[in-house]
């Protein structure tokens, strides 16, 4: 028989206490590394965009799209984030020689790239002024 203070609750409050701390880092890794794969075009809809190095907007800027910019989608996330009170997904992206994040409400979204060619277009008379051409 065993003795009664081996059983005592408080004895194994420090095990709980990391178990559940254990636990929760490892669902909180998971839903934010959590990704859809995904190849369509994106172009960038406001004046400029940061260029994440990660999907968190606190991280390192790699550099700044100017609207109108065409990048290749590689990933978006399954959880949305929050920021200036709107929930979008981040996305990883190819844009010139950089791989990084940006957040999904700067970025439209097509699966034709003669789509996204036009709304670029769009995009830079809207907000740099230059004339569309035409082909």
């Amino acid at each position: 028989m065993i003795p009664h203070q081996l059983y005592h609750p408080l004895k194994l409050l420090p095990f709980r206490i990391i178990l559940i701390f254990l636990m929760g880092c490892a669902a909180e890794e998971s839903s934010t590394d959590e990704l859809y794969k995904d190849r369509s075009i994106g172009v960038v809809q406001e004046a400029y965009a940061k260029l994440h190095t990660r999907a968190d907007s606190q991280s390192s800027i790699q550099t700044l799209m100017r609207g109108g910019d065409i990048i290749t989608i590689d990933f978006v996330t399954k959880q949305s984030d929050i920021q200036f009170g709107l929930y979008a997904p981040w996305y990883k992206v190819q844009y010139e020689d950089y791989t990084g994040w940006i957040f999904g409400i700067f970025l439209e979204t097509f699966q034709e790239e003669h789509e996204a060619l036009q709304y670029s277009k769009i995009i830079e008379e809207k907000f740099f002024g230059m004339q569309p051409t035409n082909p």
